[in-house]
């Protein structure tokens, strides 16, 4: 992953920079510039920190990057029941995990036609048909990276039915 820094520079002055993760760094010499502009490779999820200063010397300009490629971990996705009969309604669990970023508020859930749609932690479905149904939860971390797990429940119908 690649980070673009572009600022308003002087067209003769020669820049020195440096990316790390610590907030307070002074770019050395290492690595300068006579652009205003650079690219930067990001070597992995975290917290890092652009440093840009001209050469002669004077204020650091610090930036904080937050780069985040990994996906969500979802947690668990239960049911209160994995087999139903038609007109039974099955509650859904949901928790999700992101380490870097973190999760976004809301979870989705695709009822099986491929459009999801906003829901808490929790959700109620009935089912109205026989067979087997399947339900698809997708999160979402704040950097937009998301994760799919699905859920099968077997819908049975039933002429009579008694329940105690």
């Amino acid at each position: 992953m690649q980070a673009n820094f572009v600022w308003w520079g002087n067209p003769d002055a020669l820049y020195r920079y440096s990316l790390d993760t610590n907030p307070l760094t002074i770019p050395s010499d290492e690595y300068t510039t006579k652009e205003s502009r650079i690219t930067v490779d990001i070597p992995g999820d975290g917290v890092y920190y652009f440093h840009l200063q001209l050469s002669s010397g004077g204020e650091v300009s610090h930036y904080r990057i937050l780069s985040d490629r990994t996906p969500p971990v979802i947690l668990s996705m239960e049911s209160s029941e994995d087999a139903v009969f038609v007109g039974d309604v099955v509650r859904f669990v949901f928790d999700a995990t992101d380490t870097v970023s973190g999760v976004q508020k809301n979870y989705y859930v695709d009822l099986g036609n491929n459009l999801f749609l906003p829901i808490g932690q929790q959700l109620f479905i009935p089912f109205l048909s026989a067979g087997t149904q399947s339900i698809k939860m997708r999160v979402y971390d704040n950097a937009g990276n998301y994760t799919d797990q699905s859920k099968s429940i077997q819908v049975s119908r039933s002429s009579f039915r008694v329940r105690l």
